[in-house]
């Protein structure tokens, strides 16, 4: 389990978890269940805890066709399931879909990323940009910075080219 990653509102992501009843895992994962299944794909289904994040991972043979496209069938079964899981079963934890551990993987490179950035500009005094990045990854990385001391955050950009900006905290001080 990764360490804790407090959100906008310093929720403890503790709490959130335990807005879901343990006995509504067992539900979820039915649920879950019962969904891949309706898609006709041959795929297992783990559920685990990540951050404040339920992440539901599709695993077996059809993995790979969830992450084909940029991973569009995972993003909409995303899309899906998390509006779906909230209502149904009552948390507050944000869904995260995944197909044999390729998101959480990818996740935990942004954020080791994002803080050798950091380090470096806490280093060198300069900013640095990383490439354009989704929205999900660009949270990631906000997310990932925003207790580190000397170092703030901004995204930059417009549509697919929108890219995070780490920079030394008294310039974006005095830039106000």
């Amino acid at each position: 389990m990764s360490e804790s990653r407090e959100g906008a509102k310093k929720a403890n992501p503790d709490d959130m978890w335990a807005d879901l009843q343990t006995g509504n895992l067992d539900d979820i994962l039915e649920y879950v269940e019962d969904f891949v299944d309706m898609m006709g794909t041959d795929l297992d289904v783990e559920l685990e805890r990540e951050r404040d994040a339920l992440v539901v991972n599709l695993i077996g043979p059809d993995s790979q066709m969830l992450l084909d496209y940029g991973g569009e069938v995972l993003d909409a079964m995303q899309v899906v399931l998390g509006k779906i899981l909230p209502r149904k079963f009552g948390t507050t934890l944000r869904v995260l879909m995944d197909a044999d551990g390729f998101r959480v993987a990818h996740e935990r490179e942004l954020i080791e990323l994002a803080r050798r950035l950091a380090d470096k500009v806490r280093e060198t005094g300069e900013h640095e940009e990383l490439s354009p990045m989704n929205s999900m990854e660009r949270r990631i990385v906000h997310m990932a910075l925003s207790n580190e001391e000397g170092v703030v955050t901004e995204s930059t950009g417009e549509g697919d080219i929108r890219r995070v900006q780490i920079l030394p905290e008294q310039a974006a001080e005095a830039g106000t």
